[in-house]
């Protein structure tokens, strides 16, 4: 049931924001670069990693509140129409990014071919929007001429599998360079190559695997009866975190109830626990109706595939909660005792009308008609404003970037000396007083 006192609230593990996680995105883009085309084109892995990141500066709707950052998540920098726009805004910023290396004396180690370089953006960002439709939150590639939602289901929103095969297919090769450097081989202009194309195969693999293990799950749901009833639909969805790639959550719609139940694609065993949670279909009331044609319920419903919608008074005839649940991300575990990873919520008062609402868990505040904000943060001491998960976002994207390009730190950011990269030890690369043209030699060979 759901409470008006937010204190009373079981967030837990189980607050996050509802997104592929960024590194995956920047690693794919980084191992695209390695795998070859960075030899063809200057700036190449940076345009690369830029680009498949870009199509989430939709983030910047946060400003607008959670509601608004619902509605407009995997909106128009997710569709087939956005992606050139995207790809252009990535460019650009590599542009900027490339004309102040020139001032600072910069170059790269082969030209740089800007049409050739789009075409990299262009296929960075297409390629996100494939990573978003693998999993269960879905994309809009087709909007605005066609918005319904396209999601594959195979993985979750972070696979552990995924970000492992990209991070060991970039580090790898890095940790071997240092040996070789160590004892004096010839170094390679480029490396690094064999270790991306084995991380990119990792991916093509681990989709392929669990996609067929997503039909092996929906086999087994249809083939039984639930107390009783056919199922009018089933669906099986990638669990959080989890690295038993047979397991999978399973969600059934009947005529009475919907059930949420564990399904092993490997032995087609389904709830061999008897852990199967009953949501049975609330009848409409005045009040979810109201919810329904709040601003929160329509994006919500437009979007979930197994929507949930319960109500309860408000103490001292104070007004209405309406609670939104997606049944795609709930398991038997979260929904006992757990609060579900993603839900909206909204305050009526008693005589319909919307006081607040909020996405990720129940808002405390109700001075008006007004949108909390999302919960992004899994931490205890609080809830970040928009402004505070933005610099955040923005500071772990720009950090993986300057690992990505090998940068511990840069003269065109940082002002002062920089470490000669080739001429020290590993542990003495970051307390040299070197010369900054130097450094900016080394920032060229790896932007290209």
């Amino acid at each position: 049931m759901l409470t008006a006192d937010c204190s009373e609230y079981n967030g837990g593990s189980s607050r996050r924001l509802k997104q592929l996680d960024p590194l995956t995105h920047i690693l794919t883009g980084a191992c695209l670069s390695r795998a070859g085309l960075n030899r063809t084109t200057g700036l190449a892995t940076l345009t690369l990693v830029l680009a498949a990141e870009a199509p989430d500066v939709d983030i910047l709707s946060v400003f607008g509140g959670s509601v608004s950052y619902f509605q407009h998540h995997r909106g128009f920098t997710h569709t087939l129409l956005g992606a050139p726009f995207v790809a252009g805004l990535a460019l650009a910023i590599a542009y900027g990014i490339y004309r102040l290396l020139r001032l600072r004396g910069g170059g790269t180690k082969v030209p740089v071919k800007w049409k050739l370089l789009y075409s990299y953006a262009l296929l960075a960002v297409l390629l996100h929007i494939l990573q978003d439709f693998t999993n269960s939150y879905g994309v809009r590639p087709f909007a605005p001429f066609n918005p319904k939602w396209f999601s594959w289901d195979i993985v979750s929103l972070i696979d552990p599998v995924m970000l492992a095969a990209l991070f060991l297919g970039l580090a790898v090769p890095g940790m071997l360079g240092l040996i070789t450097d160590e004892v004096g081989a010839k170094k390679q202009p480029f490396r690094g190559r064999g270790g991306a194309i084995f991380a990119l195969v990792c991916l093509i693999a681990v989709i392929f695997a669990r996609d067929l293990g997503h039909r092996r799950a929906l086999t087994a749901l249809q083939s039984v009866n639930y107390r009783g009833d056919d199922a009018l639909r089933v669906s099986a969805f990638a669990p959080r975190m989890n690295l038993n790639p047979f397991a999978w959550n399973g969600v059934v719609e009947t005529q009475n109830f919907f059930g949420v139940l564990p399904v092993n694609s490997l032995s087609g065993e389904i709830d061999s626990q008897g852990s199967m949670v009953v949501y049975y279909k609330p009848e409409e009331t005045p009040v979810t109706l109201a919810a329904k044609k709040s601003r929160l319920g329509r994006v919500f419903l437009d979007w979930a595939q197994y929507p949930v919608v319960t109500t309860e008074r408000l103490p001292a005839d104070a007004g209405y909660q309406a609670q939104f649940v997606d049944l795609r991300f709930t398991s038997p575990d979260v929904v006992r005792g757990q609060a579900p990873p993603l839900a909206g919520y909204l305050t009526l008062d008693p005589h319909l009308n919307v006081l607040d609402m909020s996405l990720g868990r129940p808002s405390c505040a109700t001075k008006g008609p007004q949108e909390a904000v999302l919960d992004f943060a899994v931490l205890d001491a609080g809830q970040p404003e928009p402004s505070e998960y933005l610099l955040l976002r923005c500071i772990q994207c720009s950090l993986t970037c300057l690992w990505l390009l090998r940068l511990p730190c840069a003269s065109w950011l940082v002002p002062g000396p920089l470490p000669p990269m080739d001429s020290l030890p590993w542990e003495q690369r970051f307390c040299s007083s070197d010369r900054a043209c130097r450094a900016n030699s080394f920032l060229g060979r790896w932007l290209s």
